[in-house]
């Protein structure tokens, strides 16, 4: 059985649609629907009913929903046991924001001294395309929100959680401020990272931001957080980023609110909790402990 197909199979289970599992596969919608077509016709029956709305399993498809992510679960095992095999000491980790790739480094240079033989491979994903990522072997683990990934069949734990505060251009009036409230920042436009950008935040973005007293026209989208970064360096808008400033955050001054707006989540995701991935969550997790 071509495992390729059972994991556009569990794509198109996790997204709801042909359409929308084709786009997080970056693949085309022809491609994703030929594969479930020859699946289905291996396994005699269909899988998924088409609907105007998106695709819902069949019957059949719910039965065979619990196999799908057991073969591929087996077939993440034997990636392993034969990387243990030959002593490959190499993590791919999957992330989107400035935060986690400062983690990802101070993990390494960390590890480095303990295990030199360790290579640790980077890769910048949008959040809605790391579950894909996981799923499909790209990645050994990543960093992402919570609700992003579904948590059956995976590890997954908070590295960890901060609150939020102010962040604006060092060119702004506000950076004379040591602290600042909402109604300090009304005034100016607001970057949030768009909503189609994350699973787990869509259509609520932008009721979170209006609950905070920013109208629909005051609302720019960055369509990632190194853009969004970028605005707010040149004095495009204000954000929201997490209280802990990662080195490379040029041109931008963090500044506490006066109010508690909530707070910064990063979940480590992960098929299965191997002594590497477990070195690099204990490490990460120091580093937060540094502030």
């Amino acid at each position: 059985m071509n495992t390729d197909r059972i994991a556009y199979f569990l794509a198109v289970v996790r997204e709801g649609s042909f359409s929308a599992a084709a786009k997080n596969m970056y693949v085309s919608q022809t491609a994703i629907s030929q594969q479930i077509a020859s699946l289905e016709k291996e396994m005699g029956c269909a899988l998924f009913h088409r609907l105007s709305t998106g695709a819902v399993l069949t019957d059949q498809g719910e039965q065979f929903l619990p196999y799908a992510e057991r073969l591929m679960g087996i077939q993440l095992e034997l990636q392993d046991a034969f990387a243990d095999a030959h002593r490959v000491s190499a993590i791919h980790i999957g992330y989107n924001g400035p935060l986690e790739k400062e983690l990802i480094v101070d993990a390494y240079l960390s590890l480095h001294p303990r295990l030199p033989n360790l290579v640790i491979h980077p890769l910048y994903l949008s959040l809605t395309a790391m579950s894909d990522a996981l799923y499909r072997g790209q990645c050994d683990m990543v960093l992402t929100l919570p609700g992003e990934i579904d948590q059956r069949n995976t590890y997954q734990e908070v590295l960890y959680d901060v609150p939020m505060i102010a962040a604006v251009s060092e060119a702004s009036p506000l950076a004379e401020k040591s602290v600042v409230s909402l109604s300090d920042l009304r005034a100016h436009p607001l970057i949030l990272l768009a909503p189609d950008q994350s699973r787990s935040g869509r259509g609520a973005i932008h009721d979170w931001a209006q609950n905070l007293g920013f109208s629909h026209p005051s609302i720019i989208y960055a369509d990632s957080a190194d853009m969004q970064i970028l605005m707010v360096s040149l004095n495009l808008g204000i954000s929201f980023f997490p209280a802990r400033k990662p080195a490379y955050f040029k041109g931008v001054k963090l500044i506490p609110l006066t109010e508690d707006i909530g707070h910064h989540r990063s979940v480590l995701v992960c098929r299965r909790l191997t002594p590497a991935i477990r070195m690099i969550r204990d490490c990460m997790i120091e580093e937060m402990k540094k502030g």
